[in-house]
């Protein structure tokens, strides 16, 4: 990690596993831009804890405190996120589509992570196990249809962005191609995560 000349501290590699490198120095990019990427790695970084699998009740205590109080945390850092991303209106298209790509892989990736954690029983009672995934892919909804409002955004603001995004540009086309369930892809994202029960 080093400071640039606003203080800022940034990652020397710009790269987030299971993301395009980014095609331009965080350390020259806008100051905003710098700030939401920053907070995507910290929020990444910030991993959801282990699921306690070995009863229900254990599952029930790590579902009512650990994964509650990520969830949170993790909720705090997506709207942080989205608000930088918004921030990013008087930026180059190059950083206003990555940012928005970047906002979408937060919300996938919590709420991929909480839909495939592991469940109880889930040899002894794949009806169960099935159930527990089901009730979570429908909790995180709202996390996924604000991921595929991001990566249309994305999509649509690279369109003629320069050839130095154009990973970027084609991982975007991809994400905003696969179904959704909203219904209006140009709707401001709500990525808040419902809680558990």
């Amino acid at each position: 990690m080093s400071a640039n000349a606003s203080g800022l501290v940034t990652q020397n590699a710009s790269r987030i596993p299971g993301m395009p490198t980014i095609p331009f120095a965080v350390a020259q990019a806008s100051a905003p831009f710098q700030r939401l990427y920053e907070g995507i790695l910290e929020a990444l970084d910030d991993e959801m804890p282990e699921p306690t699998v070995s009863s229900e009740p254990a599952y029930r205590r790590w579902i009512e405190h650990d994964l509650a109080e990520w969830i949170e945390r993790r909720g705090t850092a997506i709207r942080a996120a989205e608000n930088r991303a918004r921030s990013l209106v008087s930026a180059p298209d190059d950083e206003k589509g990555v940012g928005h790509a970047l906002v979408a892989f937060l919300n996938e990736r919590t709420a991929e992570d909480v839909i495939a954690a592991p469940v109880p029983n889930e040899a002894a009672r794949p009806d169960r196990a099935e159930a527990l995934h089901r009730a979570w892919r429908e909790r995180m909804e709202s996390l996924l249809t604000a991921a595929h409002a991001h990566w249309v955004i994305c999509a649509r603001t690279l369109e003629l962005a320069s050839p130095e995004v154009a990973a970027w540009k084609a991982h975007c086309d991809d994400e905003a191609q696969l179904p959704a369930s909203t219904e209006d892809d140009t709707a401001e994202p709500d990525s808040t995560p419902r809680q558990a029960d």
